[in-house]
């Protein structure tokens, strides 16, 4: 199973290096952020950066 998901992680990786739009959503209060981007990859690594540096710091809000 391993193995099928990491081949299946690689061919999305290259799939994310696409243009595109994406829809995130916070499973706790099922608010939604739809947002588009030149390099759907880049703009993940973004997001969990911002989301890691939110946890970190313990802010109330998610802003660019």
């Amino acid at each position: 199973v391993c193995s099928i998901i990491l081949y299946n992680m690689r061919q999305v990786t290259q799939d994310l290096k696409r243009c595109g739009i994406y829809c995130i959503q916070n499973i706790s209060n099922n608010k939604r952020y739809i947002g588009s981007s030149k390099n759907m990859y880049q703009r993940l690594l973004k997001h969990f950066a911002l989301l890691r540096h939110k946890e970190q710091s313990g802010k109330a809000d998610h802003r660019r």
